[in-house]
């Protein structure tokens, strides 16, 4: 477990922030400016907060109270810059064994084969860091700091760097990383999507404070997400189990007890699949939705309602999961909405996005409805 409560004043920047975070996945979001690379140096011991303390695992890296301080080489915390940071004299195969050197007698999380396969490095191992494209670099990053055997990683925008085509590859290998070593994550980004596909908790943060803590749909879901980005609609997460492959190109989808057609997801069966969907591309509708190109319709409850500048936020009850979206408070009237009313709730297939899916093509209107 990481806790921490710090603060900073560095030439009229400061950063006063407090989270505890468990094992998983922690996005800190935040725009620009926010202070979520500053967050990082400070828990990499690469700045030294001027109050507060810094724990994780038991074991106590910062407390000015107590005068203690662990400096970066001693914490094992690993991290994963948008710019990689490579030792450009080096090849890829150097700059492994220099985190292999790293690691000491720590036990490996991940040994030389293992990091080779997961990372499809080995065509790479010769190779100049000057010949590789940036993909191919944070490929080579990712591995390094695992090979040096880190207790926790942190990956500081490793996607905002490169093209769509290489980002959506990148995405593949991040989720092996999360999916397939039991190492707790910090995920720095500035782009809600990523929250959505990779993250358990999420740390919202704007003008170097702290607004906003939990799980990652919550946060999300909140006023505050709303403040930070100005964009009023609501995300939603859900996850349903994969069911069944239905050719040509269509997964089927469960999710208590409602099935979902979309576009095909590369899981196997039986496993879980983590989908966003957008407020604004749902539609409510009372009664049988009748013949509509839209797949996807479900019975849902209004659970809450709340207006606020002529719009009224909804929140649906599908089960145990929630979604939800907003409505201008005319067509509330003309519906007659109220909690409590059962409807039936449509998602278009554009909407979803998320883990295993494309969202590109999805954003883009490349799947059916």
């Amino acid at each position: 477990m990481l806790d921490l409560e710090v603060r900073l004043d560095r030439d009229g920047f400061g950063v006063d922030a407090a989270f505890a975070k468990n094992r998983g996945v922690t996005a800190i979001f935040g725009p620009s400016g926010a202070g979520k690379t500053t967050l990082a140096h400070l828990i990499a011991g690469l700045l030294r907060p001027d109050s507060g303390h810094i724990r994780f695992d038991g074991r106590t890296l910062f407390d000015a109270a107590e005068t203690v301080w662990i400096p970066a080489r001693l914490r094992r915390i690993g991290c994963v810059f948008q710019d990689a940071r490579l030792f450009p004299h080096l090849t890829t195969g150097g700059n492994l064994r220099f985190g292999q050197r790293m690691a000491g007698n720590a036990a490996p999380i991940l040994d030389w084969s293992k990091a080779l396969e997961m990372f499809e490095l080995g065509p790479l191992l010769g190779r100049r860091v000057a010949g590789l494209s940036g993909g191919e670099r944070q490929r080579v990053a990712l591995a390094r700091a695992l090979l040096a055997a880190p207790k926790l990683l942190i990956l500081d925008e490793p996607l905002a760097a490169l093209d769509p085509s290489r980002r959506r590859r990148l995405v593949g290998y991040l989720r092996r990383l999360r999916d397939n070593l039991d190492l707790p994550l910090i995920y720095i980004t500035h782009e809600p999507r990523e929250i959505a596909r990779f993250a358990d908790e999420a740390v919202l943060m704007r003008d170097g404070r702290v607004l906003a803590t939990g799980p990652a749909h919550a946060v999300l879901s909140s006023d505050a997400f709303v403040a930070v980005t100005g964009d009023p609609d609501p995300w939603t997460v859900l996850t349903p189990t994969l069911r069944a492959q239905v050719p040509p190109d269509q997964s089927l989808l469960e999710l208590e007890g409602c099935r979902f057609l979309l576009p095909r997801v590369d899981l196997a069966i039986g496993e879980t699949a983590r989908l966003v969907v957008r407020g604004r591309d749902l539609l409510l509708a009372k009664g049988e939705h009748g013949s509509l190109s839209v797949r996807n319709g479900f019975p849902v409850e209004i659970a809450a309602m709340a207006s606020q500048d002529s719009y009224c936020r909804i929140e649906l009850r599908l089960g145990r999961a929630s979604l939800a979206l907003r409505l201008p408070d005319a067509a509330v009237r003309e519906m007659a909405l109220a909690p409590g009313q059962r409807l039936h709730v449509l998602i278009r297939s554009v909407a979803f996005e998320g883990r295993n899916l494309e969202p590109q093509s999805l954003v883009n209107g490349g799947a059916t409805q």
